[in-house]
């Protein structure tokens, strides 16, 4: 059993920009406010391994080959350099979508100092 469809390949693109205050504290040691998003653009064709038994599933099959989706996303983000290691809190809405589901995103991260 294979499968029949398998979606092309994407190159995604992250950024951010932003402003960084120095904090006189023993824990906290930088806070830094700003941008932050992602691109996502799809670079080659999807493939659909099914034989067509009319012209119009044929038109159907090959529409669906050559769509490729795109994705574009902005949002505030907060990064918190502690003794303890680096969080980070970010909020996405998606926006420009051709071909793919959108929304909004908070994502959180944690990286741990050890040492």
């Amino acid at each position: 059993m294979g499968r029949d469809y398998t979606l092309g390949d994407v190159v995604p693109f992250e950024w951010g920009a932003g402003k960084s205050l120095n904090l006189n504290n023993d824990i906290f040691k930088q806070i830094t406010l700003g941008a932050a998003g992602y691109a996502q653009w799809q670079v080659t064709n999807n493939q659909i391994d099914l034989t067509p038994t009319t012209k119009i599933t044929g038109s159907a099959i090959n529409t669906l080959e050559d769509t490729r989706s795109q994705i574009y996303s902005a949002g505030p983000a907060i990064y918190l350099l502690t003794k303890y290691g680096l969080f980070s809190v970010r909020y996405y809405e998606e926006f420009d979508a051709h071909a793919t589901p959108s929304g909004r995103q908070l994502m959180f991260s944690l990286a741990l100092a050890f040492g």
